[in-house]
């Protein structure tokens, strides 16, 4: 049997009722970069817990009919979700056997097939784990709840879709790819990192590994990029700066999850200055020296009440429950 569909066990009870409930986890992954109609999720639902071939192609074709009406599909793993959008990244994230050894064998496989058609694929597996990392970055995130960004998978996926195993088998032209994925989330990068820390009510399980796993696929492809575009405003800069400061120099008052967040933060600015345009760099310097001066912290008290303003006005906050500063009235940790 093919060394990839060989990780279904349906005979073991256990494995199927582990496995049903891991569907759990992995199905707001494949539902969160591209709507699918109900027959193909019903398709990959079923692939995902039986490792089942004949229903799960598509439009339903069996594999006898794709190996005859298809010259280019020779194996059942030719046969697994082919002409689902999204294959690659998919085959990864549905395989049973989550190591570093099938990934590489996934890719082995994809790489049989056309030239064309394995640099279509990895590119849209590399874009379709972008826009699954990204979506826990958004102002609607707090409404789901109990997630595991990625379904527990970030690390493998990140090193295989952004890491050296993919970069040394193929280059992506830095006009098309790398320099636009760099501009892009360096300049939300800052937003993302100021809404975290401002959310009122961020978990730390939903929250900090997808943060952390988008992070390091932004930190792989700074030095890729000639110029980093940041389209911020200079205030929103100033106000990330004074935030996290807020943070670091009061950690009794806030949730361990937005001091891991500021650290981080903090850090990352450090590692990519020397990429930042001249303009960014002297933000950052007076933002600190301002807050060092006690300005800043001034200056922030009144932000922080345009801030929560804004979040409050988010209908699933109940605002009541905070004072003006977006502190909690019964106490709790911001």
């Amino acid at each position: 049997m093919d060394k990839y569909l060989a990780g279904w066990h349906n005979e073991n009870e256990q494995w199927r009722k582990a496995r049903k409930k891991e569907w759990k986890l992995v199905e707001p992954v494949v539902d969160c970069y591209s709507p699918r109609d109900k027959e193909e999720r019903a398709k990959l639902k079923d692939f995902f817990l039986t490792g089942n071939l004949d229903f799960n192609n598509y439009n339903g074709f069996s594999i006898e009919f794709l190996k005859e009406d298809d010259e280019e599909i020779t194996s059942d793993f030719d046969c697994a979700l082919d002409g689902i959008r999204g294959r690659v990244f998919l085959l990864m994230l549905i395989s049973p056997i989550q190591t570093e050894e099938m990934y590489r064998y996934i890719i082995e496989q994809v790489k049989k097939r056309k030239e064309e058609i394995w640099q279509k694929e990895l590119k849209q597996a590399r874009e379709y784990y972008l826009k699954c990392a990204g979506r826990y970055h958004s102002r609607t995130t707090p409404r789901i709840k109990d997630e595991l960004p990625l379904a527990g998978r970030e690390k493998l996926l990140f090193k295989f879709l952004h890491g050296e195993a993919l970069e040394n088998d193929i280059q992506f032209e830095l006009s098309k790819d790398k320099q636009k994925y760099v501009q892009d989330v360096i300049s939300n990068f800052f937003r993302h990192s100021f809404n975290l820390i401002i959310s009122p009510n961020p978990s730390p399980k939903h929250y900090y590994n997808g943060y952390s796993s988008y992070l390091r696929s932004i930190a792989s492809y700074i030095e890729t990029a000639e110029v980093i575009e940041i389209h911020n405003p200079d205030l929103a800069l100033t106000a990330s700066i004074y935030c996290v400061r807020d943070v670091l120099e009061n950690k009794e008052q806030y949730l361990p999850i937005k001091i891991k967040v500021a650290e981080d933060f903090t850090e990352f600015v450090k590692a990519i200055v020397k990429y930042l345009p001249e303009r960014v760099t002297t933000i950052f310097a007076k933002a600190h020296k301002d807050w060092d001066s006690g300005q800043g912290k001034e200056e922030w008290q009144k932000l922080k009440q345009l801030v929560w303003a804004d979040w409050s006005s988010q209908k699933w906050v109940n605002k009541r429950d905070f004072d003006k500063f977006g502190k909690p009235k019964n106490g709790d940790l911001q």
